[in-house]
């Protein structure tokens, strides 16, 4: 996942000298929670790597990023022990928590003094010892989140089973829902195929 990350990073490079435009170039489409360590490994390039703020290279990775799984149960949810993440992958595990860090206030912003949401939604699950949610690390993309908050309204974000509630627009507003997706200026990289195609 790292030397295909690079191997991103450096062909993009030699194309167009910058990385100012990635998102314009380039789409990584995750189908499962194992590559979602892509995300951080994106962001640990930019930052360390290549010099960006943690904004700038966040704004980048949401833009870069899309996913989608093929279930909803429970054991399709992976999660990943914090201890283990941190003797193996300490950087990631830290922008990990940076990244939850940020997703939970922009999630506080619109739903204050709800503490049992911030539980709920946290990449970070700390009811049974400490585990990356490794779908909820996906999942923190503010322009995914929009779209499918206009498809379906805002209730998905404190449960994902209510994701099944798109299933039955995925043929009557197929295409308002892709013209919004396409005005929301990250279309082609994360666009949720789950039931649209």
């Amino acid at each position: 996942m790292s030397a295909t990350v690079q191997d991103i990073l450096s062909r993009h490079w030699m194309m167009h000298n910058t990385y100012d435009n990635l998102a314009d170039k380039f789409a990584i489409h995750l189908n499962d929670t194992h590559p979602v360590l892509a995300i951080p490994e994106l962001m640990r390039l930019l930052i360390d790597e290549h010099k960006f703020k943690w904004l700038d290279a966040w704004q980048v990775v949401t833009s870069v990023f899309s996913y989608t799984n093929h279930t909803l149960m429970q054991e399709a949810l992976e999660t990943w022990p914090v201890d283990m993440l941190g003797k193996i992958l300490l950087r990631h595990l830290q922008l990990i928590f940076e990244i939850n860090e940020h997703f939970l206030e922009e999630v506080q912003k619109k739903f204050p003094k709800d503490n049992d949401l911030l539980a709920r939604v946290s990449i970070i699950d700390e009811t049974n010892g400490r585990r990356v949610r490794m779908a909820w690390l996906a999942l923190a993309n503010p322009s995914l989140s929009k779209v499918l908050d206009d498809a379906i309204g805002k209730n998905w974000r404190t449960n994902l089973i209510q994701l099944e509630d798109i299933k039955p627009q995925a043929g009557l507003c197929r295409r308002c829902v892709r013209r919004s997706w396409r005005t929301s200026n990250v279309w082609r990289s994360t666009w949720p195929s789950i039931w649209m195609w």
